[in-house]
């Protein structure tokens, strides 16, 4: 298990190095395709409470604050919102092995506005 996250973190660090310099179809196209290769967004690695309701996931994820944030806007041109977007789209996407979505739509927006919630007490806090 530790073998297949560090993988998948080395793929998603390069991932949104693209991300970063990348127009945005193509970059979603690709985020796609690693997410078939079962790595899935490294976030739900460290978070993913409301995200989930199987008992077995939420146990092995330490729940340690996370937040979404965006490089310097001046270099690369990317906005927080689109963050929170391709973030979304990434996680309406995933699938399970048989094809059938991993997570609820409602799900997702509710756990992305904890995030941004714990972002901000992280700031502020």
């Amino acid at each position: 298990m530790i073998d297949v996250l560090s993988s998948c973190f080395h793929v998603f660090s390069a991932l949104f190095y693209y991300l970063d310099i990348a127009d945005g179809l193509r970059a979603i196209d690709e985020a796609i395709r690693f997410l078939g290769m079962g790595c899935g967004h490294p976030i739900k690695t460290f978070y993913n409470l409301g995200l989930t309701k199987n008992e077995q996931e939420l146990m092995e994820c330490p729940q340690i604050n996370v937040s979404i944030n965006t490089d310097d806007k001046g270099v690369f041109a990317t906005k927080l919102e689109n963050e929170y977007a391709l973030l979304a789209y990434a996680m309406e996407h995933e699938a399970l092995s048989d094809g059938k979505k991993r997570y609820r739509k409602e799900f997702i927006y509710e756990w992305l506005d904890n995030i941004r919630e714990m972002g901000i007490r992280q700031i502020f806090g």
